[in-house]
């Protein structure tokens, strides 16, 4: 018999089939999803809204070997899962990242991130280094971002990147990007150039 969870999981994905994203990224949301329901389960907990933030947190503590940027799309995922549910218990989680993935954010110590995010700065300037420290994109992905997918991605929640062969991929939006992206275009609303 499925669980409450297990229902408003599979509730969840069938709402992001009918937003039509790709396969392979609801397969990935459905994977992220089925782990955390069974660290919900193993704990007694078998309906959403009895989830606590502390047992978020110590679901994502427990992802340590972990690359930080799997590390980052599993927060954005369990954010994505508890606002359709209405739930806030992850809203506004801050866990440190401790994974050893190549990643920018790698080679700054914590205290200079927290600076550079405390400086004030232009919204596109906020705009590119919100999506490399926080996204984990290269410079190259950041600049092939066209102003169209950058809209899409405001409305979806999910942000078309164009990597290694100009390939596109969907990754989730970071709430924080979010906030800067949008600031950002409104300084131009009215731009015609998709690029």
């Amino acid at each position: 018999e499925y669980s409450r969870l297990n229902r408003e999981i599979s509730r969840y994905i069938k709402h992001l089939h009918q937003e039509g994203l790709t396969e392979k990224y609801v397969l990935e949301q459905a994977r992220t999803l089925s782990h955390f329901r069974q660290h919900c389960e193993d704990h007694g907990i078998h309906a959403p809204m009895l989830i606590t933030a502390e047992l978020v947190k110590d679901y994502l503590m427990k992802l340590d070997g972990k690359s930080c940027v799997y590390q980052k799309v599993t927060t954005v995922i369990l954010r994505n899962f508890f606002r359709f549910c209405g739930h806030p218990a992850a809203f506004n989680l801050k866990v440190k990242m401790t994974g050893t993935a190549r990643t920018r954010v790698r080679w700054i110590p914590e205290e200079q991130v927290g600076r550079i995010f405390d400086s004030p700065m232009r919204p596109q300037t906020a705009v590119m280094i919100y999506l490399g420290l926080l996204m984990g994109l290269r410079m190259c992905e950041i600049l092939r971002i066209r102003w169209d997918e950058a809209n899409d991605a405001l409305i979806s929640g999910v942000l078309q990147v164009h990597g290694k062969g100009y390939k596109a991929r969907p990754v989730p939006l970071h709430p924080d990007v979010r906030e800067v992206l949008a600031e950002y275009m409104t300084t131009n609303p009215n731009r015609k150039d998709p690029e």
